[in-house]
């Protein structure tokens, strides 16, 4: 089992610390985590829960944002402030706020709350200073319109993984703050390698994928997960100190349990964005992964 946790020790669901993996720490680079924001006069809401996960992402034309999951989009708040939490360092009590007024989102067409797919959206932010505090704390922008292969091939092979990313909304953990000040939130997020990724076929006018994690212990749910992304973690000629990242999908469903309490998650493939989301904003490139490498589907 190999996870990325970006936490104090949570409770009731807890993963262990894997983040001297370069992987999982290559896949979580541009993790954020959505969540909703406590008012001290407890106005607003009595705690901090998780709203989703999504991606850093730059669209064409210099459009910075948040790639993730329709119905996540639609849990966010339109004004006010709403929190957020990256996972590029160890603490993951480093909560921030974004104001909603200077944000604007975007749907896949033909999205609507229980219609199931397509459900896609991004969250463009348009506070220079919240991007640049991003970057600042090491936040890692991934370029939807920059074209991609396999750097340094020498050989037609390489050796790859699939990473699922998210935020566990059931890890959960509150450290007091002292002073009488209200108690830090912390949840942790994963990159877990994935065993099987399948296309499924039954949904003919979507690239969605299933995928399954490949850990120990399942999370009574994976809420919380939803808008987090799947990647390719690729090595040229097998060489894993090369390692390079790919976007793969966009995470957005989870089925039910079997009686192992093993859930399998469902992933909106590159296609579905580039064709829905990014020709929103120009016209996408051609994305390949290259270099004598293909995709490789279990």
């Amino acid at each position: 089992m190999r996870v990325n946790v970006r936490s104090v020790i949570p409770e009731p669901f807890s993963l262990p610390d894997a983040s001297d993996d370069p992987l999982a720490v290559l896949a979580t680079a541009s993790l954020i985590g959505f969540v909703s924001i406590r008012d001290h006069n407890d106005e607003i809401a009595r705690e901090n829960h998780s709203l989703g996960s999504g991606t850093l992402v730059r669209m064409p034309g210099d459009a910075f944002g948040v790639l993730t999951a329709a119905h996540v989009l639609d849990s966010l708040p339109r004004s006010g402030q709403l929190g957020y939490l990256t996972f590029n360092r160890q603490d993951s009590l480093r909560q921030a706020k974004i104001d909603a007024g200077l944000t604007k989102k975007f749907y896949a067409p033909g999205w609507a709350p229980g219609a199931g797919v397509p459900d896609l959206g991004f969250l463009q932010i348009f506070d220079p200073d919240t991007l640049s505090a991003m970057r600042a704390q090491g936040c890692s922008f991934y370029d939807l319109e920059r074209e991609r292969e396999i750097k340094g091939m020498t050989s037609n092979r390489a050796a790859w993984e699939y990473i699922a990313t998210g935020v566990v909304a059931e890890t959960r953990v509150e450290v007091p703050a002292g002073n009488g000040g209200p108690p830090r939130t912390g949840f942790t997020a994963i990159a877990g390698y994935c065993s099987q990724v399948t296309r499924l076929a039954e949904i003919h006018d979507f690239a969605v994928w299933s995928a399954l994690v490949d850990i120990e212990r399942h999370p009574t749910t994976y809420q919380g997960v939803s808008g987090g992304g799947m990647w390719i973690i690729a090595a040229p000629d097998g060489n894993v100190a090369e390692v390079q990242r790919f976007l793969r999908g966009v995470i957005f469903f989870e089925s039910d349990a079997n009686e192992h309490g093993v859930r399998v998650l469902r992933v909106h493939g590159l296609e579905d964005f580039e064709r829905l989301l990014i020709s929103q904003f120009g016209q996408p490139p051609q994305r390949v992964i290259q270099g004598g490498a293909s995709e490789r589907s279990c």
